[in-house]
């Protein structure tokens, strides 16, 4: 039996919620992932729903993983039977699975990955004979990837984009191999071209579910609003406050299309925030009061440590800055372990000096599961310090948070300040990404910034962050 004796009073509610369309608002740290994972275990131990009706989707693998740890601990075996996916490997087991219907004959489709992708654009572009030294081959892939994943209204001139976009998907095809945005359209194409297919796949789910969905995409969205159109009993769990993919089509409208589409949705909100200290979230708070979907959090949690906002002169003074002050806190035994202390940045180039410094004074660091450094003696931790980008530090929490480079051009990032046709848009976006980067921290929080980088061979004075401006004065301690 579900025991929701340790949930709180908004926990409760929107795991108990009535079997209709359901859009859970959950703010950071407020315990989703326990709420999505309940909901479920509900759904099959109090209204009978067999756990293979029950589709739930996520983004990452990680996050699938996680949901089914979750799962486990709450319902045990029982919850195995529940289809737990990402995205993309639902929809290539749709592909896989109806492939002649999709013309690809009965072969398993090859499956392309991010380099065999951008072969084929370069192909494209040298048939079409498109001058890709004014259209450099990254920025023609990002742009035909947001066609394809969201439609026309999500990229300039996309007209001129469409033969491009004709061209490379014929080429797939013809090689019977997938992208990632094939896996989202192509089970997308089938359902419109075979519509008992839907039906089947209608009748397996008779409840679906989506984790983050302010990240979703136009195909995403019409992938959920599809399979849950006969039972229209969709759950969507996440918060607006903490879209940060606009740039691949994520866009918080879907969340006024899933309402329209499903206007029997009922609203569940999760406010309290049980990860960090009182101070972190009213940082938090204030980060993020000028935002449309401004939402504050609230917590029990301590006052906390005060948040250290730190000047440095050079990008070398500011790794040693970190790299200090994680000594220290190993020294005083603040930490135990130095997998507890994440470095997010905004850009993967600022990573470089903190992994000098950490290699120097010995410290194992790691920034992807196959990139780890470790100490010879091993006398810390086999993992280390956590050095990641924000975006993909998301979902993650760390007892200390290091967030670097508070600057004008790194964040909010240069592009957003060079982008004159919708500044507010793209300063909004940033600002959402400063406000998962500092609710990644649990009890300490440090926020660092530079006088002068070098890019480039030069020397550049360096502005403060506008984010900077407006927080808490008395929560904030600054150092230089």
């Amino acid at each position: 039996m579900l025991d929701l004796s340790r949930f709180s009073t908004e926990q409760r509610q929107a795991v108990l919620a009535p079997d209709t369309p359901l859009l859970i608002m959950a703010g950071p740290g407020c315990g989703k992932t326990l709420v999505l994972a309940a909901r479920i275990a509900y759904l099959i131990g109090w209204r009978q729903i067999p756990p293979s009706s029950i589709l739930a989707l996520t983004f990452a693998t990680k996050a699938s993983r996680e949901l089914r740890g979750r799962l486990y601990c709450l319902i045990g075996e029982e919850g195995s039977g529940v289809d737990v996916s990402t995205f993309h490997a639902f929809g290539l087991r749709i592909v896989r699975q109806w492939s002649e219907e999709l013309g690809m004959g009965p072969s398993p489709p090859a499956v392309y990955g991010e380099s065999e992708a951008r072969a084929v654009v370069r192909e494209v572009a040298t048939n079409l004979q498109i001058d890709i030294e004014r259209c450099p081959l990254r920025q023609l892939s990002t742009r035909l990837e947001r066609l394809r994943l969201g439609g026309k209204r999500e990229v300039l001139e996309p007209d001129a984009l469409q033969p491009i976009a004709d061209a490379y998907e014929d080429i797939l095809r013809r090689r019977g191999a997938v992208d990632y945005p094939s896996m989202l359209a192509l089970p997308l194409r089938l359902f419109s071209e075979h519509p008992g297919v839907l039906r089947l796949c209608q009748d397996s789910y008779r409840v679906v579910l989506c984790d983050e969905f302010q990240d979703i995409c136009a195909s995403q969205y019409a992938l959920l609003r599809s399979l849950a159109a006969r039972h229209r009993n969709l759950v969507m769990v996440g918060d607006p406050q903490q879209t940060m993919y606009c740039w691949r089509g994520a866009d918080i409208r879907f969340l006024d299309e899933f309402q329209r589409d499903f206007p029997e949705t009922g609203i569940m909100n999760l406010h309290q925030n049980f990860r960090s200290t009182r101070q972190i979230v009213e940082l938090a708070n204030a980060l993020a009061a000028s935002l449309p979907t401004s939402r504050p959090l609230w917590t029990d949690n301590p006052f906390g440590e005060a948040i250290r906002l730190h000047i440095a002169t050079d990008e070398e003074a500011e790794a040693a800055f970190v790299v200090d002050e994680i000594e220290r806190l190993v020294a005083t035994c603040v930490i135990d372990r130095l997998d507890e202390v994440a470095i997010l940045y905004r850009t993967n180039w600022q990573a470089l000096p903190f992994t000098v410094a950490l290699w120097e004074r010995g410290l194992p660091y790691w920034s992807t599961p196959r990139d780890i450094a470790v100490r010879d003696d091993g006398a810390l931790s086999s993992e280390g310090v956590r050095l990641s980008t924000i975006h993909r530090a998301k979902g993650g929490e760390w007892r200390v948070v290091f967030v670097v480079g508070m600057e004008e051009g790194l964040l909010p990032h240069a592009r957003a300040l060079a982008n004159v046709s919708d500044e507010r848009v793209s300063i909004d976006e940033e600002r959402r990404v400063a406000y998962v980067a500092v609710t990644r921290a649990c009890e300490r929080l440090y926020l660092t910034r530079c006088r002068t980088r070098q890019r480039r061979g030069r020397i550049e004075m360096r502005s403060p962050s506008r984010f900077l401006r407006g927080l808490p004065l008395d929560h904030v301690k600054r150092t230089a």
